[in-house]
């Protein structure tokens, strides 16, 4: 097939698993054979673009910004897009995210789009969360997400227009049926999958005898990560045998450390900021115990996949997708948002590490097994190839 992917944003953008994973996605369908085009915004200064694979052509849009979308950055997409199949007739279409939203109609019977979560899943408007809210904190959250509001009919033509439309979890699936039962039929599931190369599990680091267990979360610090709860679950623990690292940068790093001073956290707890790939493996070597304290309903739960194919087991929120990632066999679930669960399932634990390391040997295995990057990519060409066949067919516009 001959494939043009679009997205907004990638690794040598910002470190993000949306673009790690369309990166890797690119890669693989190189590496099946596929003659793959990627579309995106233009490189940043600060960071260096990898060479590209056999198979795998870049194209860099002369405008557009990576960190977010506008009605500009949109126009560009299908600006670009179109000089690009002129050239390069594709097959299909394949965009990441809303980056489809301006494409031209013409291209809606070859058009797949991936949906890594609904458009307000991972945002305060998720009707779970937005219900908790006071009414002040509703037209706040109301407020911030006002381009998303409006995007609102940009992303039901999307969904009307694609031929396919894939997802990487029932649990997305299940949120589009919801309030669009009618798209039931184009709908593919290909769960996430990761290049095992990129997450080798070191030798792990052993702790010292009667040394702290080590916590370690990493992720955009920001108040939808549930940091703040782990701080909140950790007040209520013993001082010792613990200590707590957070790999990540965002807006809520400096008030988190405020706060951990506050608390009398200070001296058994760790912001590192952004860490290298480097730092994270050495990182993940040297922690017993993985925590994602979600907030927000993700519409997977790619930092879980990450630290079990790093031989963490994860103690994790019981949020959107996470549960289909975390079983019980590589980890825990306990309520989001729930400071004295979390503290409770961790003293536990932490009163039985042989527990811990006993989990943690089969981490990697089952994340293998489960979450195969093989399937995922076998899983996304098969979808990928049905749209290509069904051009020409009656599509709903």
């Amino acid at each position: 097939m001959k494939i043009l992917e679009i997205c907004r944003s990638m690794p040598w953008h910002m470190a993000g698993g949306l673009e790690r994973h369309a990166w890797d996605l690119a890669r693989g369908l190189a590496a099946a054979g596929d003659e793959v085009h990627l579309l995106t915004t233009p490189p940043s200064p600060w960071r260096s673009v990898p060479p590209m694979p056999p198979g795998l052509r870049l194209h860099s849009m002369s405008t557009g910004k990576p960190s977010a979308y506008s009605a500009r950055s949109f126009r560009a997409f299908a600006r670009e897009a179109e000089q690009l199949d002129a050239a390069h007739p594709f097959d299909v279409i394949h965009a990441q995210g809303f980056a489809a939203f301006a494409l031209p109609p013409r291209f809606a019977d070859r058009l797949a789009v991936t949906i890594h979560g609904t458009l307000f899943s991972e945002t305060p408007l998720h009707a779970p969360l937005f219900r908790q809210l006071g009414w002040k904190r509703k037209i706040a959250a109301l407020w911030r997400a006002k381009r998303r509001l409006a995007a609102a009919p940009l992303y039901a033509r999307m969904l009307r227009r694609a031929r396919v439309i894939l997802v990487d979890s029932e649990f997305t699936r299940g949120e589009l049926l919801r309030s669009r039962p009618a798209l039931e039929p184009k709908i593919r599931v290909a769960p996430l999958g990761i290049p095992p190369e990129r997450i080798r599990s070191a030798p792990h680091v052993e702790r010292a005898p009667g040394g702290p267990i080590r916590l370690l979360s990493v992720g955009r610090v920001t108040p939808a990560k549930g940091f703040q709860v782990v701080l909140q679950a950790l007040r209520l623990m013993p001082r010792a045998p613990w200590h707590w690292r957070v790999a990540g940068t965002g807006p809520a790093l400096e008030p988190l450390r405020r706060r951990a001073e506050a608390l009398g956290l200070g001296d058994w707890v760790e912001f590192l900021g952004e860490v290298d790939d480097a730092r994270l493996d050495s990182l993940y070597a040297q922690s017993d115990l993985f925590l994602y304290p979600e907030l927000s309903y993700p519409a997977f739960g790619l930092v879980a996949l990450e630290a079990l194919l790093a031989g963490l087991p994860v103690l994790a929120s019981e949020r959107g997708a996470i549960p289909e990632v975390v079983r019980p066999d590589c980890g825990w679930l306990v309520p989001g948002g729930d400071p004295p669960a979390l503290a409770r399932k961790l003293k536990e634990l932490l009163a039985n590490p042989s527990r811990i390391a006993e989990t943690a040997a089969r981490c990697r295995d089952l994340a293998l097994e489960r979450f195969s990057f093989e399937r995922m990519i076998a899983l996304t060409r098969a979808a990928l190839e049905e749209c290509a066949k069904a051009q020409g067919s009656e599509c709903d516009l």
